[in-house]
């Protein structure tokens, strides 16, 4: 199932808001390193390896630079065959 231009899936939405310290509300697919002021070096570091842990995959060096904004995760776990709305 692909993510609607509007909707975060759950799953997603809780591993970010947890990791990033904001509330699940505020994870939007718009939402990346520019709007979350808490989305810092250190967490990205943090969110990838959780987002790992739930889904069950993996990034590539290349991958996890290139990865800034909600959008962003949910298009590569698509790409990755993850299906966002059962995890």
């Amino acid at each position: 199932m692909s993510v609607a231009a509007h909707e975060v899936p759950e799953a997603l939405k809780q591993v970010f808001a947890q990791v990033l310290r904001v509330k699940p509300e505020e994870i939007a697919l718009s939402s990346s390193t520019k709007t979350i002021r808490n989305w810092d070096s250190l967490r990205h570091v943090e969110l990838v390896v959780a987002i790992e842990e739930q889904f069950k995959v993996s990034f590539g060096a290349a991958e996890v630079f290139a990865l800034n904004s909600v959008q962003g995760f949910c298009d590569i776990l698509a790409k990755k065959d993850v299906d966002l709305f059962s995890s």
